[in-house]
């Protein structure tokens, strides 16, 4: 299937999303009650404990010292302000001494002989005469300062260092002991647990909720103490100052403190919708991977990408949500920001005019609360991180909890002597979810020690229950089972689990080697043991014969081996720990003929001395057993062994003639099957020599794994098995350019993207002119006439209050566009890699690299990261650029000296954002090669 048909697939799903509105609205409902009970557990702490439950005593004390540093360094901007303020007071009290100054005889002392000193020309003239000893005292307390500044500056540099290290350090001892804790936990649950969790869901709780869990409690939780701290410490500066200018401005400010409780609220709401969609939807990622093969076969892609898009365009609608209501938030909270910038202007020079306060406590007080109020916005991102790790948090929390049964508890009974005897006494059972539905129904049977007894009859007759009951994956309904006289559940269920040995119709490989997977079945074993295991089973050979023998890799669930070598490895991995009781579930039902009898020739010899229990899809296979059970509705309806049942002529001997009937008619039909089978391959191999390219391309290691996943062909060419593999060659060799892939991958938003952009170098520049009101205002105190004053003070109030409303404006639309693009890319890209990846050929899933766990964790953690990267991270980028491009402006018309002095330090910044940007990508990439392993498991 080539890529013009997977873009045009992806355009019908686009105009049939209208139809399936209903459904989403129902399940955002549902999302949205979930929502709102994770939102309330978050703030009953419930994520809170179960964060804290998880800190050992050593995380204590790292978290202690790094809660101390971050307060510590808080202090830099409270400090920072009383120097700018007294800076500010030493400053304009000197200027405004001018007015008071007998300027005619500092002329006559200080002056060349015809210049004739006004305040006018004060500052023209300053420069011909010498004011050295006048000037001293400035000279001096300028020297005290830059000293005080260089101290301060390093000793921030340390403590901030210090304490975002240390709270990342303790992020990831946490989500590693967590992510263990809980996969351990999941592999301690009954089945019950599994039929009511998905894997999907449960893959998404140690990616997804892990991630957030990672960033809220790292550096962003330090930097939200540390921005508090500052809050606390600057209000404590200022009411030491001058309490009574200081509650005057506070008591305006009061509006700004709602801002991240509705941020908080919101965005703990919606996140918490979010996340319940993409993890349906991850769940529907997992199965539909896992299963690719039967999705191939019933041409389910079409399918499979509809149900993944029902909950992409839930989480789509609540991301939209959540981000409109932050813009709002953070709009309405940057014009009341400016507004108190004026509001503290006015007040302020009010008062220093009426000689009610000094310029430099004005000055203190006014840009210590500024500051703070500032940092109300920043503590934004910071709380967002926070509160939806406590909502991951609680998540997992309710996931655990809703776990009942440690299966590896262990129990007092592990007899030494273990023979195997077992006995079904009047046991009924039905399914947990299908509790209405009777399964077993007074079953009773005896199975001696070292006897072969099979079990037939009709699907849904119960015969794989009482094989999933005697591993005890399901507690009974009534009744007892017994082995060697003793009831299944008094025995230790790990121990139990390793005297029996299990072989089913579709047994499950691990992602790794041969050897690994026999060794499964007894941790213990040495490499002899598992050769005579597989001897045993019949695969010793065929093992032998591969390249790198035991050494080889089955790929995902085995698929790189035959239906019979699976199962003659599962075969011997069953025998590895030699059980005493062997349960042979259907284990030569999906295999040809000529597999069969190799596989059956392994089990005959498999089941020798010990208790077997067979369930038989081929009756041929169980003519020797010593006991056949027939079985109808739960209930045995005919016993004995294989000539007495034919000899009675009812219901076994049915089932015998229908299955001999099938057989012959399918050997008719034979050479007609496989001439359809052949127009099928060729088919299907049309279709392979379309997608190889594309697979050859996501097989690479090329940092933009997104991009080559569904890639940007322009042709499709038919390669062959060498072109392929130099193709390979080639893509690894050539690293494409992430930028501009992201950019081809945004194109369709570039409008909306384009205005927001725009929107971000507007506020950018708008956040630097309300500084030039401040420094005009500051100015004003230096005029002789009290008028000229009150003028220029009124006029940069004025200014900064129009400023605000434009920001206000600016910033709406800015959000709005950043939130509408951002969840259209992050759709488009889920459903587009989505749909991607089931297009590819079954080749690709058999590489390593292109695990389930992997593609799903590319899903669920790239897109994201692209999703950022074309919004806020890129709406931040430009509005950091426009305020230092406005700043550069304004000092070279100000002052081009001092504008050529700061831009010395520019290349200092640059080198460290690029040194940022470098060992940042570095470690995300090591990051998300370690997650795609995590995830394969």
């Amino acid at each position: 299937m080539d890529a013009q048909k997977c873009t045009q697939n992806i355009s019908e799903n686009d105009r049939d999303a209208n139809q399936e509105q209903s459904d989403k609205i129902k399940t955002e409902k549902e999302a949205s009650v979930h929502a709102e009970n994770s939102t309330q557990k978050v703030f009953k702490s419930n994520g809170i404990k179960f964060l804290l439950r998880h800190l050992t005593p050593l995380d204590i004390f790292y978290a202690i010292m790094a809660t101390v540093a971050s307060c510590a360094a808080s202090l830099k901007a409270p400090l920072y302000c009383l120097f700018f303020g007294n800076s500010v007071g030493f400053f304009v009290a000197r200027s405004s001494n001018i007015c008071l100054a007998n300027l005619t005889s500092l002329a006559e002392e200080h002056c060349p002989p015809g210049i004739e000193l006004t305040v006018a020309n004060y500052y023209t003239w300053i420069s011909s005469c010498n004011f050295t000893d006048i000037n001293y005292d400035l000279s001096n307390q300028t020297k005290k300062q830059i000293n005080f500044l260089l101290i301060l500056a390093i000793v921030v540099f340390l403590l901030e260092y210090f304490y975002l290290t240390i709270f990342n350090f303790i992020a990831e001892r946490q989500v590693q002991s967590m992510k263990q804790k809980l996969f351990q936990l999941i592999l301690q649950q009954d089945m019950i647990y599994f039929d009511y969790h998905k894997t999907g869901e449960l893959n998404s709780l140690l990616t997804n909720d892990m991630d957030k869990i990672r960033t809220g409690i790292g550096n962003q939780l330090g930097l939200l103490i540390s921005t508090l701290s500052n809050l606390i410490c600057s209000i404590i500066l200022c009411l030491t100052v001058d309490w009574n200018l200081t509650l005057v401005i506070l008591s305006a400010a009061a509006l700004l403190f709602v801002s991240p409780i509705a941020v908080t609220k919101l965005v703990s709401k919606f996140t918490a919708i979010e996340l319940t969609a993409y993890e349906k939807a991850g769940s529907i990622a997992e199965e539909a991977i896992s299963s690719i093969r039967t999705v191939f076969s019933y041409n389910g892609q079409t399918k499979e990408l509809q149900r993944y898009e029902q909950h992409v365009n839930m989480a789509r609608a609540s991301n939209l949500r959540r981000d409109l209501s932050n813009g709002l938030v953070i709009s309405i909270y940057v014009c009341l920001y400016l507004n108190l910038m004026a509001f503290g202007l006015w007040y302020g020079a009010k008062r220093v005019l009426e000689n009610d306060t000094t310029i430099g406590s004005m000055y203190t007080i006014y840009t210590t609360l500024l500051y703070a109020a500032y940092s109300i916005k920043t503590v934004s991102p910071y709380f967002q991180a926070v509160v939806q790790a406590l909502a991951a948090a609680s998540n997992i929390e309710k996931t655990i909890n809703q776990s009942k049964t440690d299966t590896t508890q262990k129990l007092a009974k592990q007899p030494v002597n273990f023979i195997g005897d077992i006995d079904f006494i009047n046991v009924s059972f039905s399914y947990p979810t299908r509790s209405d539905v009777t399964i077993l129904n007074n079953l009773s049977f005896h199975v001696r020690s070292g006897q072969t007894v099979a079990f037939v009859g009709s699907s849904g007759s119960g015969k794989s229950t009482c094989v999933q009951l005697l591993q005890r994956f399901y507690e009974i309904s009534s009744g007892q089972i017994l082995i060697d006289g003793i009831e299944l559940n008094e025995y230790d269920l790990k121990w139990l689990r390793q005297q029996i040995g299990v072989v089913s119709q579709e047994p499950v490989l691990f992602h790794t080697t041969i050897r690994e997977n026999i060794f499964f079945g007894a941790d213990s074993a040495t490499d002899e043991e598992i050769h005579q295991a597989a001897k045993i089973a019949n695969a010793h050979d065929f093992i032998m014969s591969l390249p790198d023998k035991y050494e080889t890799q089955v790929g995902e669930r085995g698929l790189a081996l035959s239906g019979g070598q699976k199962q003659r490895i599962a075969i011997a991995r069953a025998l590895l720990r030699n059980p005493k009781i062997l349960l042979l579930d259907e284990a030569t039902s999906a295999l040809d003929n000529e597999s069969e009898a190799i596989v059956q020739d392994a089990l005959d010899r498999a089941a020798q001395g010990r208790t077997t229990i067979v369930i038989a899809h081929r009756l041929s296979t169980i003519r020797h057993a010593d006991h056949i059970i027939v079985l109808k509705n739960g209930e045995i309806v005919e016993e004995g062994n294989h000539e007495s049942l034919i000899r009675a002529k009812s219901v076994y001997f049915e089932l015998v003639q229908q299955q001999l009937i099938r057989q012959a008619g399918e050997e008719e039909e034979l050479t007609f099957e496989q001439q359809e089978m052949r127009k099928q391959f060729l088919s299907d191999q049309s279709h392979l020599d379309v997608t190889r390219d594309r697979s050859s391309s996501v097989i690479s290691t090329t940092p933009s794994v997104l991009t080559k996943l569904y890639g940007k062909e322009s042709t499709i060419v038919n390669y062959d098995d060498a072109q392929v593999d130099n193709k390979m060659k080639s893509t690894k060799e050539k690293q494409s350019n992430p930028i501009s892939d992201i950019l081809e991958m945004a194109k369709p938003e570039r409008i909306w993207i384009g205005v927001g952009c725009l929107m971000s170098m507007i506020t950018g520049a708008i956040c630097v002119l309300p500084s030039i009101f401040q420094v005009n205002v500051m100015t004003a105190f230096q005029e002789c006439d009290i008028d000229t004053q009150h003028h220029k003070i009124n006029k940069n109030i004025l200014t900064t209050v129009g400023c605000a409303f434009i920001y206000l404006i600016c910033q709406l639309v800015l959000s709005s566009t950043f939130a509408y693009s951002g969840g259209n890319i992050t759709r488009r890209l889920r459903l587009k890699t989505f749909y991607a990846i089931l297009c590819q050929d079954a080749g690709f899933f058999d590489n390593a690299k292109n695990s389930t766990g992997a593609l799903c964790t590319i899903l669920a953690t790239d897109v994201s990261t692209i999703q950022d990267t074309t919004g806020v991270v890129l709406g931040s980028i430009l509005q950091n650029l426009a305020v230092y491009c406005t700043c550069f402006v304004v000092g070279f018309i100000y002052s081009w000296q001092l504008a050529l002095l700061s831009c010395a330090f520019l290349p200092i910044d640059i080198c460290g954002l690029c040194a940022q940007i470098y060992f940042t990508k570095r470690l995300a990439h090591k990051q998300q090669k370690l997650l795609q392993d995590a995830g394969k498991v």
